[in-house]
């Protein structure tokens, strides 16, 4: 995927599979040469297609939830797909561990 810096118009390619969660707003990094800040949004264009299994895009939620893996242990926020080990949690486990926080 193609980003261009808003700042001093550096075009970078990057590569969104190694992104491990996605929020629904997008994310922002930052541009090397000028240090601006540069907006990465995932729109309904072949960007969302190359999302792999291991990433989650989650939408914004009233209460977030804390998931910890109970394969690897790494803890989760409001994602069905751990970001550590890529295990898929079920609907059942989800219940089981999940901590609501905000």
């Amino acid at each position: 995927m193609k980003i261009k810096c808003p700042g001093c118009n550096t075009i970078y390619n990057i590569d969104i599979s190694k992104i491990p969660v996605i929020p629904e707003g997008g994310i922002t990094t930052t541009c090397k040469k000028c240090k601006g800040k540069i907006p990465i949004e995932l729109g309904s264009g072949s960007e969302t297609q190359v999302l792999s299994k291991k990433q989650t895009v989650f939408k914004k939620q009233e209460a977030q939830q804390i998931i910890p893996c109970p394969e690897c242990g790494r803890i989760n926020i409001s994602t069905d797909i751990c970001t550590g080990c890529g295990k898929v949690f079920s609907k059942e486990e989800i219940e089981k561990l999940e901590i609501p926080i905000g």
